[in-house]
């Protein structure tokens, strides 16, 4: 475990080294600059090491930032015929793999993820919809839907993710659109923009067409989503679903059959496309789980398409191992504080360094997380949303560079 922690209320620093950067006093802090992906899902909050409840005073703006694409010096992820391919830890959104992850290109039936996920915004799961013309003579994968069939919402979620009914899809439409398929449409387009999906072309809710238009990027986003989301997940995680027109149905993403710790989530081929696959596993059990996405696009066929999603969870498990890693610090003076102490599991082929600067008037630390051949992975800043008193500044200053010299007396500190 790779620990670096600042406890200046002490006047004691560690051993490892905490640079101190230059700051004017009277100036306040601007709020932590961002390298996250752009699109991404929401980085979850990271684990605070420390309970104890902070002394009221300035407010404090805390961030999470990882790198949008994996560092200099990072294994190579094996890609053998798919056009894009991207792999992700979608519990914190570190990025694992990339190629060619922000061409768009047509993604087939994957975009049902985005169909299910906009129309649950709208209707319940338990909701009753009866179906009309819209499934009638519909071409390639159904959930063998007729005209005046009576379904739930949760049925035809399962029928459009678990079949890839094209059916159920048009259904889900029809019903979450108030019958006007079009507004479906422009109700899909804000939903991938309000997950931070931008110059998308998103046209058809079945992805039958052909029209979609998505990067491997987008795809990773909304599968972080579907997982996030309880009924869609646990859907796509079936292996089997109970259909009212059918029965019993198998799941017709395979990589479930081929790997126990799968967990989802959707295949999708047509000619133009290839055949591609969002799929998740997880990684590790109980709390302390996370779950990995990979999103493969246009691979050269369906059999190639799990080959290659199971090279990329295999190659993840074999060069990396999630290194909790202690970053942060929690600066406590009269009547101010900024900062936390945080764990942060990160995937990584060596252990991560941490280099953490501490403004010298006490308002602002930042972490900021390498590999040892210095590639960056990610950083992490805590910053006062005013500065503290000047008087205060000083005495942080005082007791920093105190402890620098006490440390450099003791050999503890390189000059």
């Amino acid at each position: 475990m790779s620990v670096l922690v600042a406890s200046v209320a002490a006047g004691v620093l560690p051993g490892a080294p905490i640079r101190a950067a230059a700051q004017d006093p009277s100036v306040t802090p601007t709020a932590p600059r961002s390298t996250a992906p752009t699109p991404t899902a929401p980085t979850p909050t990271p684990t605070s090491t420390d309970s104890t409840t902070s002394a009221p005073g300035a407010g404090v703006a805390q961030g999470l930032t990882l790198a949008p694409q994996p560092p200099a010096g990072w294994p190579t992820v094996p890609v053998s015929t798919a056009r894009a391919v991207m792999a992700v830890d979608a519990t914190t959104g570190q990025v694992l793999a990339t190629a060619n992850v922000d061409e768009r290109v047509q993604v087939a039936s994957t975009i049902k993820l985005l169909t299910v996920l906009t129309a649950l915004d709208v209707l319940s799961p338990d909701q009753q919809v009866t179906v009309g013309q819209e499934v009638a003579g519909i071409g390639g994968s159904t959930a063998a839907l007729d005209p005046g069939d009576t379904w739930s919402v949760r049925d035809l979620v399962a029928g459009a993710l678990v079949r890839s009914g094209n059916d159920a899809a048009e259904a889900l439409a029809l019903a979450a659109g108030d019958g006007d398929r079009d507004a479906f449409l422009a109700m899909m387009n804000d939903k991938a923009a309000s997950l931070g999906i931008t110059g998308a072309t998103i046209a058809d809710p079945s992805g039958l067409e052909d029209v979609n238009l998505l990067s491997a990027r987008d795809l990773v986003v909304i599968g972080r989503e579907a997982l996030a989301t309880p009924l869609v997940a646990e859907i796509a995680a079936s292996r089997t679903w109970d259909l009212p027109s059918t029965g019993v149905v198998p799941n017709r993403n395979l990589l479930l059959e081929q790997r126990e710790d799968a967990t989802g989530l959707k295949t999708g081929t047509t000619d133009l496309a290839g055949a591609s696959l969002v799929g998740s596993v997880r990684n590790g059990t109980g709390p302390d789980a996370h779950d990995l996405l990979v999103a493969v696009l246009g691979a050269r066929n369906d059999d190639q398409r799990y080959l290659e999603t199971n090279a990329v969870f295999d190659w993840v498990e074999a060069e990396f191992a999630r290194e909790p890693v202690v970053v942060g610090a929690r600066i406590r003076l009269p009547g101010e504080w900024i900062g936390d102490v945080v764990t942060l599991d990160v995937w990584s082929p060596a252990v991560p360094e941490v280099d953490t600067t501490l403004a010298v008037d006490g308002s602002s630390v930042v972490s900021e997380l390498s590999l040892p051949s210095g590639g960056q992975l990610g950083e992490y800043v805590a910053t006062a949303d005013r500065p503290p008193p000047s008087s205060i500044g000083e005495s942080v200053v005082a007791k920093l560079y105190d402890g620098m010299r006490q440390a450099h007396e003791l050999g503890m500190w390189d000059s």
